[in-house]
């Protein structure tokens, strides 16, 4: 096809099939990346069908606009019948693991935001509306449980996909897709949430006791759907435009956040984006140019705008001091509350 009929290869969807196993195969960024055999059930006749859907295209590039309309809060989206699984899951359950999780984040959300929580306000039940759930009944604690925990489960699956992209890994998305039974999905998203993806680059203690992993253990028939639908969205996605111009997808989650929660409820709960003009003002009042022996620390911490453009002014003095023949080193190390590290840990790490 690519000699004979002028084909490129990126536009191709190759399929492979024997009547009990299908196989798939794309060629994205100059090499072939097939998935594993699956077995022919609804699952993979489904993306069988959403590949003949979408022939012939390279990928959606990881921009903002784009993940916000594939994964905001629009009618009939993945958002919105994904956070009513999740919120049906949550008020229904009584799993000890999930209760004590929704109870410790009920507890640090009031102390960070002050908001009530338990009172069903006129924003809350518009909110509530928007996502298909009755506003009268409505309870305000899981539904902001349930909207987290979604965004949370979203950054996991889209974290993992740049991480074994760049470092050649085998992505969670694969195996996602590719789990024939519900049982098998349920243990990739307990391994995915437990951090094993990101202990192949000796990064530990992440995702570790993390609060939004409670839905492993109330695992349900709606949350089954969403991970699915999760992942078969985020296929339709290159990675590889990641590296093609990165400074277009700077803030993948801005606004994918701000369609998730209204700018009403958002400001309820003391939520305010900083703009990247008043970050770029704020540290060159600072005098900040990227020097790596000064610390920047961000307390209110968002999407982590001010973080990004200090690492951005990094690299760009890295770059600058290459031209003229000097070198910046730049210590990349972990804190954790406040605790020094002993001398051979610092050697190690040097």
């Amino acid at each position: 096809l690519k000699d004979e009929q002028n084909q490129p290869l990126s536009s191709l969807f190759g399929v492979g099939w024997d009547g009990k196993f299908f196989v798939f195969v794309r060629f994205r960024e100059g090499i072939w990346d097939p998935l594993e055999p699956q077995e022919v059930n609804k699952h993979s006749t489904q993306q069988f069908l959403w590949a003949l859907f979408n022939l012939g295209q390279k990928g959606k590039p990881f921009l903002p606009e784009y993940l916000a309309g594939d994964f905001g809060a629009a009618e009939g989206s993945v958002a919105t019948e994904g956070v009513r699984a999740l919120y049906d899951a949550i008020t229904t359950t009584e799993h000890p693991k999930a209760q004590t999780f929704f109870k410790q984040w009920k507890i640090l959300f009031g102390e960070v935001c002050g908001y009530d929580v338990d009172n069903p306000s006129d924003k809350m039940k518009k909110l509530a509306a928007s996502y298909g759930l009755a506003p009268a009944k409505i309870k305000p604690a899981e539904l902001l449980f349930a909207l987290h925990t979604y965004y949370a489960l979203f950054m996991k699956l889209l974290a993992s996909e740049i991480v074994a992209f760049f470092h050649q890994l085998p992505t969670p998305r694969k195996k996602i897709i590719s789990s024939p039974t519900s049982a098998k999905l349920q243990r990739e998203m307990e391994d995915l949430e437990s951090g094993s993806i990101f202990r192949h680059l000796n990064i530990t203690n992440f995702l570790e006791g993390d609060l939004f992993a409670w839905y492993t253990a109330v695992w349900t028939d709606g949350i089954e759907s969403l991970v699915r639908k999760m992942a078969t969205t985020l296929d339709h996605y290159n990675p590889g435009t990641f590296s093609e111009e990165p400074t277009r997808s700077r803030d993948l989650l801005k606004k994918l956040y701000q369609q998730l929660f209204p700018k009403s409820v958002r400001h309820d709960l003391g939520e305010y984006y900083t703009p990247d003009w008043l970050a770029e003002h704020v540290l060159n009042e600072l005098g900040y140019t990227g020097d790596p022996d000064k610390r920047l620390l961000d307390p209110a911490c968002g999407s982590g705008t001010f973080l990004v453009m200090a690492i951005t002014r990094i690299k760009s003095a890295e770059e600058e001091a290459k031209k003229t023949g000097k070198k910046v080193l730049v210590d990349l190390f972990e804190t954790g509350g406040g605790s020094t590290q002993a001398p051979e840990e610092k050697e190690r790490k040097k």
